[in-house]
Order: C-alpha cells, then sequence, then structure tokens
C-alpha cells in the first residue's frame, strides 16, 4: 500500500452495510465443473474487546482450522484435496467479521463433509486442549512473519495510512504485538472463535454441477393424431392423421397412414405441423407457440413429437389482421398498447386469424410472457413473426432467436388457412450481437424448397417477414423458388410506414404491402385524449394495422386507422382555409384550393379520383409532398413548441409521403361551402373512399 491521495481529513460518504441477522442457505447447480463448491461463510457484526488483538487471534484461528480441516477432510476421510479458511474484519464504514471455510468435493460428499467440519467446529469449543500443538506453530510463525514485515516498506506506509485514516494511533503495539502473540492461549482463540462464528450467522453456499441431460435422440419419431378431446394425449379411439407434413426446421416429412413420422432432431431449431386448412392446434391461441422448441442445454421429452391436432372448419373466406411493430418497449407501451390496439382486437368481428409481424417487443424480451398472455386472451387465433428487436442481442446469430422461440414457439413455419398457404420467414439476419441485415438463411430457403413441394399450384401464397422482402439482399434467390407460382402476395412490418411495392421473378410477381405500424412512430409524440401518443407516422398514416379479406385465391385490403372509423381510409386537406398553412415552412407556398388526399395504403399503381358536389369524376395527381399533418409536427419541432412536458418528441423528417395525391380546386369551388368525395384503387384488392366538406370565404 501506497498513502491515499487527498488531505488527511477527507470525508468519506458510505453508507451502512446491512448484514442479514438469519442463517441463509444458497445451492445452485449451475456450474460447468463437475465437482461441487462449497463455502461456509459466517458473519458477525458486534466488536468485542481490542480490536488490535482480536485481529491476532483471527490470524491464530484460520491457520488452527485450515491445519485440523486438512487433517480431518484429507487425511482421514479423503474426500478433499484442499481446504481454504480465512477470517478477516473490517472497521469501516461499519465493524464486521466474515469467516470463510471452503473447498472442493464430490456432489455426493458435500452433507458429509459440511457436517464433518461443524463436528469439527464443535471439537474445538469443547476441547481445545487437542489444538493446543497447532497454537503452538501458530505463534512462532507469527513472530517471524512480523519481523520480516517489519524489513518492508508497505508495512509502514499500511500503518501510517490505518493510524491516520482509522484513528489506529496505538502505537505502543508495534511494540506489544510479540508479547501478545506469546501469551495467547487456546482459551482466548475458542472465546474468539464462539464469538464470531457459534454466535455469527452462517450463510452455506453450494454450488453444483449442472444436471447432467440425457443426450437427445438422434432421431425423433412421433404423429399428428386427432385429438377428440383436446388433452394433448393420445387416448384410444383418437386415430393418427394421414399426409401432414411435419418439419424439424431443416427437413419436411409426411405423417402415414398411422400419423407417423420420423425427424431428425436438429439442436436450435423447432420441431412443427405444417397445419392443413381443416385442423389446427388446441393448446394454444399463438399457435405457433404450441410447436416445441428443440432448446440447447435442456432435456428432450418424447412426448414434444406428439401433435394433437383438432378438426375446425376451413374458411374459404376469413379475415387477417396484420399487425405490424407492437414493439413495446416497457410496461407504460404496453398499456399503450392494452389501451388503443388491443380493445380493437378484442372486439368480435369476421376477424378469423391475427398475425403479429415482429418486433413484439423493443429488445425487452422479459415482456414476452405478458404479452403471449394478452395475445392468448384475443378471440382469433394468433401468429407471430420474429422482428429485429425480437432477438437475444447478447447472443451470436444462432442463439438469437432463444427466448423468441421459447415463448412464441418458431421463427419459421407454415400453414394453410382456407386456399391459402402461410410461410412465416425470420430474414433479421444477424451480423455481430446488434447489427443485422435483410437475408434469409440457407436453411429457409430449402424449407420454402421442401415446403413447395406440398402446396398446389392452385393455391394463393402468402410470404410474411418482418424486414420487407423488397429490403431483403437474397430475395431473388427466393422469387427462384417460387417459379410459376403466378401472384403472391407478402405482408411485412419494420419501416414504421405504409407502403406497396411489386417484385417480378421468372412467372411470379409479389405484391408486398408493409403494413404501418400498430406504435406509430415508437409510441411518441403529443398524447391524445385517451393518454396514449399520437405517433404519426411519416408516411401520414396514423398508428394502424391492415385488414385483409381473403375469399378463395382472392383478397382485398385495407388499413384501419387505430382508435379511428372503419371508413377513416384518408387523410383529406384543403391549402388556404386554415391559416396555420400560411406559418408552415413546407407548406406556405402551396396554392390556395389545393386538395391534398393522403391515401393510407395507396401506392404507384393506384388511381386516385374525386369529385366535388356530386359533379364529374376527376383524376388526381400523385405528388411528392409532406403529409400536412406531417408538416404541422415537424414545424412545432422546429420551433421548440414539441414536446410539451411529459411527451417525447416525434421526430418528423423532411421525407415526402409516398401515398399522396393533390388535385388544384376549380375556381368556383374555391368560393362557399362544397363536399368532396374521394376514390382510391387498383387491382390489387385495394379500394377504400374519403369524404368531407370544406368551406371558402364568399367573397
Amino acid at each position: 500500500g501506497a498513502l491515499p491521495s487527498g488531505k488527511a481529513d477527507t470525508t468519506w460518504v458510505v453508507g451502512n452495510r446491512q448484514v442479514p441477522h438469519r442463517d441463509i442457505e444458497l445451492i445452485s447447480p449451475t456450474s460447468d465443473q463437475q465437482k461441487a463448491t462449497v463455502s461456509l461463510v459466517w458473519q458477525q457484526d458486534k466488536a468485542v474487546g481490542d480490536l488490535q488483538v482480536q485481529e491476532v487471534y483471527a490470524s491464530a484461528l484460520k491457520s488452527i482450522l485450515r491445519s485440523a480441516l486438512l487433517k480431518r477432510l484429507r487425511e482421514e476421510m479423503g474426500k478433499v484435496y484442499s481446504v481454504s479458511a480465512s477470517v478477516g474484519s473490517g472497521r469501516y464504514p461499519s465493524y464486521l467479521t466474515r469467516s470463510t471455510i471452503a473447498f472442493v468435493c464430490q456432489p455426493h460428499d458435500v452433507d458429509t463433509l459440511i457436517n464433518a467440519t461443524l463436528l469439527e467446529l464443535q471439537q474445538l469449543y469443547d476441547h481445545p486442549d487437542l489444538y493446543a500443538g497447532y497454537l503452538e506453530d501458530v505463534k512462532q510463525n507469527l513472530i517471524k512473519e512480523n519481523t520480516l514485515q517489519k524489513q518492508q516498506t508497505a508495512y509502514w506506509t499500511s500503518w501510517i495510512r490505518n493510524s491516520v485514516y482509522n484513528n489506529q494511533e496505538d502505537w505502543t503495539w508495534l511494540n506489544r504485538y510479540n508479547d501478545v502473540v506469546r501469551s495467547m492461549t487456546m482459551q482466548d482463540i475458542v472465546a474468539y472463535a464462539r464469538h464470531i462464528l457459534a454466535d455469527g450467522y452462517q450463510v452455506k453456499a453450494v454450488l453444483l454441477p449442472k444436471p447432467v441431460l440425457p443426450a437427445p435422440p438422434a432421431v425423433i419419431v412421433g404423429s399428428g393424431f386427432d385429438d377428440r378431446n383436446q388433452n394433448g394425449v393420445q387416448d384410444k379411439g383418437e386415430h393418427g392423421i394421414k399426409g401432414v407434413p411435419v418439419s424439424n426446421g431443416d427437413t419436411i416429412v409426411v405423417t402415414d397412414k398411422k400419423g407417423r413420422y420420423e425427424l431428425p432432431y436438429v439442436e436450435g431449431n423447432s420441431l412443427f405441423p405444417i397445419l392443413p386448412s381443416d385442423y389446427t392446434l388446441p393448446t394454444s391461441r399463438v399457435v405457433n407457440a404450441g410447436f416445441c422448441y428443440m432448446e440447447p442445454g435442456k432435456a428432450w421429452h418424447d412426448e414434444n413429437a406428439y401433435f394433437g391436432l383438432v378438426k375446425k372448419t376451413v374458411n374459404r373466406r376469413f379475415r387477417l389482421n396484420a399487425v405490424g411493430d407492437v414493439q413495446v418497449s416497457n410496461y407504460q407501451e404496453l398499456d399503450y398498447a392494452t389501451r388503443s390496439l388491443w380493445p380493437e382486437l378484442l372486439t368480435p368481428t369476421p376477424a378469423t386469424i391475427n398475425l403479429f409481424l415482429g418486433d413484439l417487443v423493443n429488445n425487452n424480451l422479459k415482456l414476452y410472457s405478458n404479452l403471449r398472455t394478452l395475445m392468448e386472451q384475443l378471440p382469433q387465433q394468433t401468429w407471430t413473426v420474429l422482428g429485429n428487436h425480437d432477438r437475444d442481442i447478447d447472443s451470436v446469430r444462432a442463439g438469437q432467436i432463444r427466448s423468441y422461440s421459447e415463448v412464441f414457439g418458431a421463427d419459421m413455419y407454415a400453414f394453410n388457412e382456407g386456399r391459402v398457404h402461410f410461410i412465416v420467414l425470420n430474414n433479421v439476419y444477424g451480423d455481430g450481437p446488434r447489427g443485422y441485415t435483410g437475408r434469409l438463411s440457407d436453411r429457409q430457403l430449402n424449407f420454402v424448397c421442401q415446403d413447395l413441394l406440398h402446396v398446389p399450384q392452385n393455391m394463393l401464397i402468402v410470404l410474411s417477414m418482418h424486414i420487407p422482402l423488397a429490403n431483403t439482399k437474397n430475395r431473388d434467390q427466393l422469387l427462384s423458388l417460387l417459379k410459376g407460382r403466378g401472384d403472391v402476395l407478402a405482408v411485412t412490418g419494420h419501416m414504421h410506414q405504409v407502403s406497396r411495392s411489386f417484385l417480378q421473378g421468372d412467372g411470379v410477381r409479389v405484391h408486398e404491402l408493409t403494413a404501418g405500424a400498430s406504435c406509430g412512430f415508437w409510441w411518441v409524440g403529443e398524447r391524445g385524449t385517451d393518454g396514449v401518443p399520437s405517433a404519426l407516422q411519416q408516411c401520414g398514416t396514423p398508428r394502424n394495422y391492415f385488414v385483409l379479406d381473403f375469399d378463395d385465391t382472392n383478397y382485398s385490403m385495407r388499413c384501419k386507422a387505430i382508435g379511428e372509423d372503419e371508413r377513416h381510409q384518408m387523410t383529406l386537406h384543403v391549402t388556404g382555409i386554415d391559416t396555420l398553412d400560411t406559418r408552415l415552412r413546407n407548406m406556405k407556398d402551396l396554392p390556395a384550393g389545393q386538395l391534398m388526399m393522403t391515401v393510407y395504403g395507396g401506392c404507384d399503381s393506384t388511381t386516385v379520383r374525386c369529385r366535388i358536389d356530386g359533379g364529374e369524376w376527376l383524376v388526381c395527381k400523385k405528388d411528392l409532398l409532406l403529409d400536412p399533418n406531417v408538416s404541422r409536427i415537424r414545424e412545432m419541432n422546429l420551433l421548440k413548441e414539441y414536446p410539451t412536458k411529459y411527451n417525447r418528441m416525434n421526430p418528423m423528417r423532411q421525407i415526402a409521403s409516398r401515398q399522396l395525391w393533390t388535385l388544384q380546386l376549380p375556381a368556383n369551388c374555391r368560393k362557399g361551402a362544397h363536399t368532396v368525395e374521394v376514390e382510391a384503387e387498383d387491382r390489387w384488392g385495394f379500394r377504400v373512399t374519403g369524404q368531407r366538406s370544406f368551406c371558402f370565404p364568399l367573397d
């Protein structure tokens, strides 16, 4: 020790340490070693007698204990290689003596050795004369050590430090030390041992090896059966179901006439049936959570390979709620979701399926359990997709789906509903612990290739993944697998804005809907009257999800703005009426009487037309402008008016909406009161309407 820096009167502020006044037992089977580690710790926070003298007793006691325990546990019992004993005390911020006896042994010897240690201590208390020989050796060693230490600079700097800062100013101790050592008796040692050990509080800490798990089978043997009583067990009379594809994430096989199948066990993958349109899993409303994750380091149970299926009606017409990015970071944001999105999903509707498009959480994987419970309470069957914020970011790529798969079953799978075949993929390709890119792994491409062999050509294929297919680096490989499949639909999330695009391949055309975000722009912005942040998206779409209606292999779609009437499909703004327009840097130069139409879900293929007061239909022009509501929020941000107290800024940028159309109103419509009707439609199942009235001054 060097002397501490600062003046001698430096004040150190440290809180009093709290010592639990009770015995504690800690046993944890988490060690990667094959042996057990045992630590017996005693704590005493009551000081008795001369503390400098007690430090001498402590040095003697730990030497005696180590020698005695080595003799008993190693030489006589032969069950340990070594034993450590320590007795240490501290005076600041408050007095505390901590004594530890520790050793490593075979797990089955733990209790025997602990009992032998306690018996040795009891013998020390009852028959101190048996340890007198140890004491004489200890005395000689302490005096010898003290003589050697006085020859070292560190000894004197330590002494000066303790005398100045710890108020140990008895310099006579330097000369009394050897006398105290020589006069020490076993009765002194035993009285000190009783105080710090017998009268102290014990912590018994045992670290045991992890349980040895049986090796997983090389081959999984299971079945899919008609679980009529829905108890998950194949009872007498519950026959196997023939022809159901089952996958381990690498290979797809089909159940035989008795419903049986065999697949290799692949650690880290998931085992799941590809459900036919007339069957479902009864185990969970979050259907993919009923799949079996072959978790690394966990025991395999043969019953996991048996899937009880329940018959259901084939819905050739059904409705799907495509819900993008709930992305809750904490319970406050989860509350936002349950106050705004959940009431709409809980309301009885014709919807058959909820498909959550990834980023269920915002890196807080501890929310998974409660989020799944909330999904279980929805009246529809629910499926989930993995997003980039749903990963174990403390892991390499292979382990980044661990927590998600434990709760939600699988990150890649397929299922059938009506005449539609859904393929759910994970295109979040990890790049380091936090980085990622849009990419499909070879394993997933192989899964799609095998899966399509079981899908009739006349079924509609719907792809779903988190990152848009348009932003997926190896999308051409997927398109080549879809060769000859005609029109395919893809439903994705991730972007926190609504868009639609088209990808062309050999004999295949993918219509992609990027469905926006139910959290909007990450739960930020000014709160509405419901206390939920407005979180307007950059494209001008409110927090939303999409509703898709399937009829055989045809479909239609519309945006559902959360908290709004289902007829609210667009924002209609007429410039020159609201005086705020003249103060917004992105709108003040626009001509008065311009109708601005932000159509939620409109794309380049969409035709937008309007008519005023029931007149002729006029075709509107697609324009690259900021949505009017985005312009307002951006202006208030720049003026430092937003965010107001207790709100968070919605960071609107100078990025034009790709779903905005304009029409310059005729001169006769820029005076007096009028009503405008708007229709937007295209050949890809998109048709929405909107209307509003507006009024200009007559003069």
